[in-house]
């Protein structure tokens, strides 16, 4: 399906033979080791045989760690949902932390992080500390996708996908609104929109095969797979637009001096908001 691929490995050779420069940039424990973003969106085109490789690369390094930023979110929340009364309700609140949470875990399992896991930090728990915040953002965020999905089916559509990243970005900077979410998710999206819905589709024929495992290669692999990759396509998105969740926010909005675009390019530094390591420009 994704015969790109070969291509990319031929014509990228010389990205790799940079990528010990991109390495030694790195001022804290996080070393990058994925391709360089132009092999992922070649000429602003995203490479879906790459970037699958690639999150397919990172998956294997650290599958305990993503299969249980996938799965643990559900069974805790299932569990809850099963206590009677009060428990639907808990379940109710603590999903959204806990989907923010997860990809938290998978952004830094995509960026091949060998410190990525499941407690610490940067963990899936290490989000609740910005619970009620966290929550009113995806909330809201979900609230008004169901209202653009009253008006017609396919704005809601549209809505769904360019605040898609609103997760994501929140797992780079959880002191960041719901409405600055929403706005850089848009801002990252548009041109993108049909570009990430074909890259789920992609993965049609391993959900096929799934149904065939009674569910099992889904819990097993496929989803944290998917999940894995769409971190890696987040990643590289924001480094395409050379944009710095930790950087951009209602104090600073696109026009007020911010790294928006331009400047030190994504900063990864796990001390600032960005969570992942070193300003991929060598920056920091």
């Amino acid at each position: 399906m994704d015969n790109h691929f070969d291509q990319w490995g031929n014509n990228n050779q010389n990205q790799y033979q940079n990528q010990n420069q991109y390495q030694g940039q790195n001022q804290g424990p996080y070393n990058y080791q994925g391709p360089m973003p132009e092999a992922i969106f070649i000429n602003g085109t995203l490479n879906r045989g790459a970037l699958k490789e690639d999150s397919r690369a990172a998956f294997g390094l650290k599958y305990g760690t993503a299969l249980g930023a996938t799965v643990i979110p559900g069974l805790i929340t299932g569990g809850l949902a099963c206590i009677p009364f009060i428990g639907p309700l808990i379940s109710f609140f603590v999903s959204p932390v806990f989907q923010v949470g997860g990809v938290r875990v998978n952004n830094r399992v995509a960026a091949k992080d060998p410190a990525a896991s499941l407690d610490g930090p940067n963990g899936l728990f290490s989000i609740f500390n910005r619970f009620w915040e966290t929550f009113a953002s995806i909330f809201v965020t979900q609230l008004f996708i169901f209202l653009w999905s009253l008006l017609l089916v396919v704005p809601g559509i549209i809505k769904s996908y360019s605040w898609f990243l609103v997760p994501y970005i929140l797992a780079d900077n959880p002191n960041m609104s719901g409405e600055d979410a929403r706005d850089l998710s848009a801002r990252m999206m548009y041109g993108h929109r049909l570009e990430l819905f074909v890259l789920q589709l992609s993965f049609l024929g391993w959900a096929i095969l799934g149904l065939l495992t009674l569910g099992l290669l889904d819990v097993f692999y496929i989803g944290p797979w998917l999940s894995v990759t769409i971190s890696d396509y987040y990643l590289n998105l924001k480094q395409l637009e050379n944009i710095d969740p930790g950087n951009y926010g209602s104090n600073y909005g696109p026009t007020g001096g911010n790294n928006y675009y331009g400047g030190n390019g994504p900063d990864w530094n796990s001390n600032n908001n960005g969570g992942y390591g070193p300003d991929m420009n060598g920056n920091n």
